[in-house]
């Protein structure tokens, strides 16, 4: 890759920085993360090997999603921002602004914002197929459309009335929270993890949430 890919890709330069002065150096320290500035008072060649070193994209990946994680969220939504818009992805600002928040600890890339967060921005069109076959049970379609039933009913949707109807509905039934949970999270995200689940369905929607569950439902069986 040229340096320039590596900008497209959505690398930050700075992580590169980080990553590029750790191949074949150590501070002599358990300091990983160095801000420019830190790593020129830091820096001795003495410290350098001489032994051959591995390029791990590994690596670099967990030293951007550092950096990234050290962004205020409105600077994320900025680097973010062009990705979505390049995928033709649109939402309008508090949505953005809330998705950004809940997926700044889980991105390695800004463009990654665009893939693993799809389901803030679209409707999942298939479900995640492990998922599926360890979480929706016989019993999951009716609770599924029972939650979306009290979910459209809320006047006032936040989190903290979208866990209460889930909790409730589960006691009502008889049945652990979890076994709501993890087919709602499929239902709404097609993905079987990611962020908090009750902050997350604020931040799709609830009408949007009501149609997913409901579809899910129907499609799951």
């Amino acid at each position: 890759m040229s340096v320039r890919q590596y900008r497209e890709a959505g690398y930050e330069p700075e992580a590169l920085l980080n990553f590029l002065a750790f191949l074949g150096w150590n501070p002599g320290t358990e300091q990983e993360v160095f801000t420019l500035d830190e790593l020129v008072d830091a820096y001795a060649v003495e410290r350098t090997g001489h032994s051959g070193v591995q390029f791990n994209l590994d690596k670099l990946n967990w030293y951007n999603g550092q950096f990234l994680r050290r962004l205020s969220v409105d600077e994320l939504v900025e680097k973010v921002a062009p990705y979505l818009a390049s995928a033709g992805l649109q939402c309008d600002p508090a949505t953005l602004t809330g998705a950004v928040a809940l997926m700044q600890e889980r991105l390695g890339l800004a463009s990654e914002m665009a893939t693993e967060g799809l389901f803030f921005f679209e409707d999942p069109t298939e479900y995640d197929e492990k998922g599926a076959q360890k979480n929706w049970k016989p019993e999951s379609a009716e609770l599924v459309r029972a939650y979306a039933d009290r979910l459209e009913a809320i006047d006032g949707f936040t989190a903290e009335t979208a866990e209460t109807a889930l909790r409730s509905l589960g006691e009502e039934r008889g049945v652990g929270a979890g076994k709501i949970i993890h087919p709602v999270r499929l239902a709404v995200t097609g993905r079987s993890n990611g962020p908090s689940l009750f902050d997350l369905l604020v931040v799709v929607g609830q009408e949007a949430v009501v149609r997913r569950l409901r579809r899910a439902a129907d499609v799951l069986g």
